[in-house]
């Protein structure tokens, strides 16, 4: 008898470590497939879910009772209900960082299923589609970043839709190829806001606007777009050096102007003043005056801004019309 109960506490023992390695690659969370995979059987599911060990989480979806009750968690569960479920959506956009989303991981889980897929969830809410875009990232299956970008996008303004493509751009999670890439797999197929999308990707694709380099940027080109006579380009090589040794943020040659957005998070060393103060010797040695311009200017005092830039190119933009705005999809684009 000895031996019996021996024999038993070794396979509970055993099954117990494996399901905590599965559970930590899986936030916590694990299914009823992976307990029989690692010689498990309903009643030892049955016997830890009383005991409190385990926590049922779904239909055949289980968690560590140990394990924080965390968004990840969550939304883990959500996808190994079922081998073909992908995390879409908002929630996607949540995992994978985009800018903004943090702040809704109060908001209902979404996943992604083949259309022909009968799964139900009782913890998301189930999309069927007929061209599933399978990535992974942090240990949770979702949706690509692309085919989340096209997702959240349509529920976006213009300008809101370039700020996230812009900052997942600079986390190397968007190119425009790739999103041009994910809207020729879907073909024909409909794509809710396919306008807008193409709108961003033909400010943003060849001979479009370069991608400002920080949101701060972002406001100073909106900001110019605002006076159609003011012809400047974005991010381009410093008129006596190569491109690849320096940029300015903006140029507007007309004038001989260049024009720095100064970022608090990037300019508050010692050594970029110092590197600030050497470009902008440089430019006035041939002949360029450098204006650079804070986020107190920029943002909190956006048309005495204007004027200064005006007055620094030599324009007389009437400031009534650049006040009122012009919107951007007519507005003067970059040379």
């Amino acid at each position: 008898m000895f031996h019996v109960f021996s024999y038993l506490f070794q396979v509970n023992n055993t099954l117990d470590r494996r399901i905590e390695a599965v559970a930590r690659r899986q936030h916590g969370a694990f299914n009823r497939q992976q307990v029989l995979a690692r010689g498990g059987s309903d009643r030892m599911v049955a016997s830890r879910l009383s005991s409190g060990r385990w926590i049922l989480l779904d239909r055949g979806v289980y968690a560590l009772s140990s394990s924080p009750a965390s968004w990840h968690r969550r939304a883990s569960a959500s996808t190994i209900g079922h081998p073909t479920a992908v995390l879409s959506g908002e929630a996607a956009a949540v995992l994978r960082g985009f800018r903004g989303y943090a702040k809704r991981r109060h908001q209902p889980l979404e996943v992604e299923v083949p259309h022909d897929c009968r799964y139900r969830s009782g913890m998301a809410t189930v999309h069927r589609t007929r061209h599933l875009s399978l990535s992974q990232h942090d240990g949770i299956v979702c949706t690509s970043a692309a085919q989340t970008f096209l997702s959240v996008a349509p529920k976006l303004s213009f300008d809101e839709a370039c700020l996230l493509f812009e900052d997942a751009h600079h986390k190397n999670l968007l190119t425009v190829d790739r999103i041009g890439s994910r809207l020729a797999d879907l073909g024909r197929s409909p794509v809710r806001g396919r306008q807008l999308i193409l709108a961003v990707l033909d400010r943003y694709g060849d001979g479009g606007q370069a991608i400002p380099a920080s949101v701060l940027e972002h406001h100073v080109h909106t900001l110019l777009r605002r006076c159609p006579e003011l012809v400047w380009l974005a991010e381009v090589a410093a008129p006596w050096r190569s491109a690849k040794t320096e940029r300015v943020d903006i140029l507007v040659p007309g004038a001989r102007l260049i024009i720095e957005a100064d970022g608090r998070r990037w300019h508050t060393r010692v050594a970029d003043v110092a590197n600030d103060q050497r470009r902008d010797h440089d430019a006035a040695r041939h002949g360029y005056r450098t204006l650079r311009l804070g986020w107190e200017a920029i943002v909190g005092d956006p048309d005495g801004t204007l004027r200064l830039i005006l007055i620094a190119a030599g324009l007389e933009c009437p400031l009534e019309t650049a006040i009122a705005g012009i919107n951007p999809d007519t507005a003067h684009q970059n040379p």
